[in-house]
């Protein structure tokens, strides 16, 4: 590391200040990667592209953190419209999903079958107690006439 010196443009330094030396630089900056999670050996004897792949993962990380925090904003917002919806407070229901939103594509698909699948059986079911209804009265009205 040593104390050369290092100046972006002839006889300036970083933001036209004077002239930084890279060993301050490296001080500077050590205390940012301990907070992504290099330890004092990676950073002053490690690899050098390391820091480079500590900085891509922290980007990853803030990344999926804020697509989180975008999932959960999304989650209060229903509820909220729920909770102020006047034909949800009439049917008591709680409002609450009974599964987290998808978010692959194959998740996507999944759900989409299952609700397809839970629909199928939903008009079976309507099928059947309609035919259920029909037979009853049929017979009813066979027992009138034969008796």
């Amino acid at each position: 590391m040593g104390d050369q010196r290092i100046t972006p443009e002839e006889g300036e330094g970083l933001n036209g200040s004077s002239p930084v030396s890279i060993s301050t630089l490296f001080r500077e900056e050590f205390p940012h990667y301990m907070v992504m999670g290099m330890t004092p050996e990676e950073y002053w004897h490690g690899e050098a592209d390391l820091p480079v792949y500590y900085r891509k993962a922290e980007m990853l990380k803030r990344s999926q953190k804020n697509q989180e925090l975008w999932m959960q904003g999304r989650y209060i917002y229903d509820a909220i419209i729920f909770a102020f919806n006047a034909d949800a407070a009439k049917t008591n229901e709680t409002g609450y999903l009974d599964e987290p939103y998808p978010i692959t594509k194959e998740e996507s698909e999944e759900r989409q079958r299952r609700l397809e699948k839970a629909q199928y059986e939903r008009d079976l079911a309507q099928m059947k107690a309609l035919t259920d209804a029909w037979n009853k009265h049929y017979e009813s009205e066979v027992r009138e006439d034969v008796g």
